[in-house]
């Protein structure tokens, strides 16, 4: 991840070389392509870094969850396409470190319709 922050950023450095060319121009409308083309990395770059930052897991007792919508195992299967020996290894707090989907997965599906 920090490897595809660090080439966007290098390409965010270029785009600002590009524009400051194009000020020097009096290039608008380039310049406003240059500056939107900025700025949707940017934000590209703070979604990668959003998504990196999961709640910490052990406030979530992912079992009580599941089991407090009367959802087998089987179903969460069914309903995230996360196997189910991956459920129960999140649930038994045996892997370490789950993937962002894989929680957001889950988090998504126990917490639907309470927004």
């Amino acid at each position: 991840m920090e490897n595809k922050i660090k080439v966007l950023e290098k390409v965010i450095s270029e785009k600002y070389a590009k524009f400051y060319e194009l000020s020097k121009n009096i290039l608008v409308s380039e310049m406003n392509e240059c500056d939107n083309e900025i700025q949707s990395l940017v934000s590209i770059i703070v979604d990668i870094k959003n998504k990196s930052k999961i709640p910490e897991l052990s406030t979530f007792n992912f079992r009580e969850l599941r089991k407090s919508k009367g959802l087998t195992i089987e179903e969460v299967k069914l309903k995230t396409g996360i196997l189910d020996s991956v459920i129960s290894n999140i649930e038994n707090n045996i892997v370490e470190k789950p993937s962002y989907n894989n929680i957001k997965l889950l988090l998504d599906l126990y917490f639907e319709n309470e927004s």
